[in-house]
């Protein structure tokens, strides 16, 4: 269980999981943004390696808990980010889309000779890590001598998120 958040766990029957990538496969909400599934596992696949130095195997309970209280985290500044007009994503399924396009362009860059900084390819991982690090170090900059602030807030904001696990999808998810 994620200690310091207010948990509703739904008893009703959700849709069927899905294989594919589509907008109705949220594994979770924190406040009102949802989590997708394959943001769950980007961050399972993340904390992979510290669960199994931890536990000296991979329980699936306590990776997919290390993950969520990590999306919590994350959906609060998206949150925070999107209202100041600096995450140009609605959904995770936005930025998967930004991240094929900025590939195919960098591929062709770097397939003309071109000169492309950082990896031709960006994995999923390390597309969104970038996306939200540039997306955080603009929101730094605009708030200026605030930036104290903007940590109280964030503190604040993660310990009283609501959360809500659609358990039934959850028990589906693999990495």
């Amino acid at each position: 269980m994620i200690k310091g958040f207010l948990l509703l766990f739904l008893l009703h029957n959700p849709a069927p999981h899905q294989s594919i990538a589509t907008p109705n496969n949220v594994m979770a909400r924190v406040n009102t943004l949802p989590v997708y599934e394959p943001e769950l596992q980007r961050e399972m696949h993340r904390y992979r390696a510290a669960i199994y130095h931890q536990y000296h195997a991979v329980p699936m309970g306590a990776l997919q808990n290390k993950a969520l209280k990590a999306l919590v985290l994350i959906k609060v500044q998206e949150e925070l980010l999107q209202t100041k007009h600096l995450w140009p994503y609605h959904t995770y399924y936005d930025l998967l889309r930004d991240r094929k396009v900025v590939n195919r362009q960098r591929q062709l860059i770097a397939g003309q000779g071109g000169i492309v900084y950082g990896p031709v390819q960006y994995s999923e991982e390390s597309f969104f890590d970038y996306e939200l690090t540039n997306a955080l170090i603009k929101l730094m900059r605009a708030l200026g001598k605030n930036q104290g602030q903007y940590q109280q807030y964030i503190n604040t904001r993660v310990k009283t998120s609501q959360v809500i696990i659609y358990r039934q999808r959850l028990a589906a998810v693999k990495i």
